[in-house]
């Protein structure tokens, strides 16, 4: 009896070796897996996860030095005769005349409109008929 218990653990240890190098030859070497690309999908959380955090105390501000009391001595970038300027002189008056409006004729209603000279162009479409092209 114990004979055939030996054989057949013999019997089977082969098989297993068998099994195990025919698997080793046909495994093919593992491809790199594919990194996942896009967003992680969103958490969600259950009702019971919930929790209100308690509000810090914000801090006071502080008021730091001003940087700028420092600087107050440097001379940069200040011309030859920059002292002797003087700003207080009357400012001359404006002599610019207002614009006069130009009349444009309104390619799409047949009707003449007083345009600022700005708007002066060729093929002028009154805003009235602008409006109703577009739906306003």
């Amino acid at each position: 009896m114990k004979d055939k218990l030996n054989r057949m653990l013999n019997k089977i240890e082969e098989l297993l070796l068998i099994v195990e190098e025919m698997t080793d030859e046909k495994e093919e070497p593992s491809k790199p897996a594919k990194k996942k690309r896009g967003r992680p999908p969103k958490k969600t959380k259950q009702d019971s996860d919930f929790q209100v955090k308690q509000q810090q105390q914000s801090r006071t501000p502080v008021a730091g030095k001003n940087k700028f009391e420092d600087m107050l001595d440097l001379h940069v970038d200040r011309p030859e005769g920059y002292d002797k300027i003087d700003d207080n002189v009357k400012r001359t008056p404006r002599t610019r005349k207002g614009f006069e409006t130009i009349d444009l004729f309104c390619i799409s209603c047949n009707k003449t409109f007083p345009v600022n000279p700005i708007f002066k162009k060729d093929n002028y479409v009154c805003d009235r008929c602008v409006a109703k092209k577009f739906g306003v």
